[in-house]
């Protein structure tokens, strides 16, 4: 016997639809878990909200700090906040991939990487951000 799903695939690609390649899988209670928790213990995911945390931090300082000097000193430093902004949006993205399951568990790792680049982008921003160049 043929489920629903499998006969509006079989419609959909007589139509010239492409089908849904997706396999069904009934809702659990890990569906909206971050960073695919399933299977990790309590110690894991305290390290994993800690570390997300901290990048979250990072980047609302450089926010703040180029605002704020982009106010007293010259507007171009909002550029560098605007810019950590934007690279956080990546990490957002692959948040949302690794929610829906686009990004295989196996994969982690890049969100990690992705999240150290931007913390330590963000220190670095922050170095420039203090600078005080010296009059001639």
């Amino acid at each position: 016997m043929i489920n629903m799903a499998e006969e509006n695939d079989r419609r959909g690609l007589l139509d010239g639809r492409e089908a849904n390649t997706r396999p069904y899988s009934p809702p659990n209670e890990y569906d909206g878990a971050l960073f695919h928790e399933q299977g990790k213990s309590p110690k894991e995911k305290i390290i994993m909200y800690l570390f997300i945390s901290f990048v979250v931090v990072m980047v609302m300082i450089t926010t703040i700090i180029s605002l704020y000097r982009g106010s007293k000193v010259d507007g171009t430093y909002v550029l560098l906040g605007v810019s950590i902004i934007s690279i956080g949006l990546v990490e957002v993205v692959l948040v949302q991939w690794s929610r829906s399951g686009e990004l295989p568990a196996e994969k982690l790792w890049f969100l990690y990487f992705v999240g150290i680049c931007i913390a330590l982008e963000s220190m670095l921003t922050d170095v420039l951000l203090f600078h005080r160049p010296e009059k001639v």
